[in-house]
């Protein structure tokens, strides 16, 4: 099997994909015509391709043309076209064929990116990322949100086995997407395979709604799109949303400080309560809990089905699979 990896890094999105055939004339053949499209003769008449690229109106023209040529074999490649139309004109991004990039040289590349965009220096921004994650980088894989999709489980349907409640078809079905960290937090691209339709429905609405809410004040900040797109916070009191700036408003006169007045302290009220426990169960059953607990799947699967649970309390089972060293 003959394979060729290509990624593009850009501030506003990241896209990768493998083009993979038995055949190896027809990888040699895509890899040489998208290369041909980044690259450019220079002064001594060699072919050059430079990593840095701009997303340029010819270089929209020219992805379409491919896609259009390959899309038939390979559909897929659709998704390409889309990514650089969700590019602003003219941005700057990277190009990375056939190049395995790690964790910190992406992170490099993203500082760069932002550096050029703030017009500061890039030694500034890569000592700043160095300082907060260089240890954490060292330690733990970092995957970058929106980089591509990651499938957690049995991707055959007839062989999976639910981890939160033991059942597997006939029994239980797994047609509904299940993502491993909530949806209405921005997840797009985490997909949980293992996880049944019934405990899927059961725990989005009986405990994630907590953390959502939770949350929600700063996904309409800074404009983390769940399900449904954008979201506008709607409180006791105000209003918020978010447009080209975060835009607060009052319901009354009586709730506005005065103007002008320092300190410009406020009340934000919200409209629904939060049960803290049920903020807790859900983080509990997130996959990262995999890199705290040697045994992720044997505490998941009493987690989960503690929370659908109404005799016993969580905090205990988890003291429980702690001391028991599950």
């Amino acid at each position: 099997m003959y394979k060729y990896k290509i990624k593009f890094i850009a501030l506003s999105d990241t896209f990768a994909f493998e083009i993979k055939s038995e055949a190896k004339e027809i990888v040699e053949q895509f890899v040489e015509d998208i290369l041909m499209i980044f690259t450019r003769v220079d002064a001594n008449e060699k072919f050059v391709i430079e990593s840095l690229q701009k997303n340029s109106q010819e270089v929209r023209q020219k992805m379409e043309l491919f896609t259009d040529k390959y899309k038939k074999d390979l559909p897929q490649l659709n998704k390409i076209s889309a990514y650089f139309r969700k590019l602003k004109a003219n941005e700057p991004f990277f190009f990375l064929p056939g190049i395995q990039s790690e964790n910190v040289d992406n992170l490099k590349l993203y500082d760069y990116l932002r550096a050029t965009e703030e017009g500061k220096s890039f030694e500034e921004f890569n000592k700043q990322t160095t300082d907060l994650f260089g240890e954490l980088m060292k330690k733990y894989q970092i995957r970058v949100y929106g980089d591509k999709r990651i499938n957690i489980g049995e991707p055959v349907k007839s062989k999976r086995v639910c981890r939160f409640c033991n059942n597997e078809k006939p029994n239980i079905s797994f047609d509904s997407k299940a993502h491993a960290i909530s949806e209405g937090l921005g997840n797009k691209t985490i997909v949980l395979y293992d996880e049944c339709d019934i405990c899927n429905s059961d725990f989005s609405k009986a405990v994630e709604q907590d953390i959502i809410q939770y949350l929600s004040l700063f996904r309409t900040i800074y404009d983390v799109k769940g399900k449904g797109g954008s979201k506008i916070f709607d409180g006791q009191n105000f209003n918020l949303k978010k447009e080209e700036n975060v835009l607060l408003t009052f319901n009354s006169d009586e709730e506005r400080p005065e103007p002008f007045s320092m300190p410009y302290n406020i009340t934000l009220q919200a409209k629904h309560p939060i049960v803290l426990q049920n903020i807790y169960k859900t983080l509990c059953s997130i996959p990262p809990a995999n890199y705290i607990l040697p045994n992720p799947i044997i505490f998941l699967s009493f987690a989960k089905k503690q929370i659908m649970s109404e005799n016993r309390k969580m905090l205990n089972l988890v003291e429980e699979c702690l001391k028991s060293g599950l």
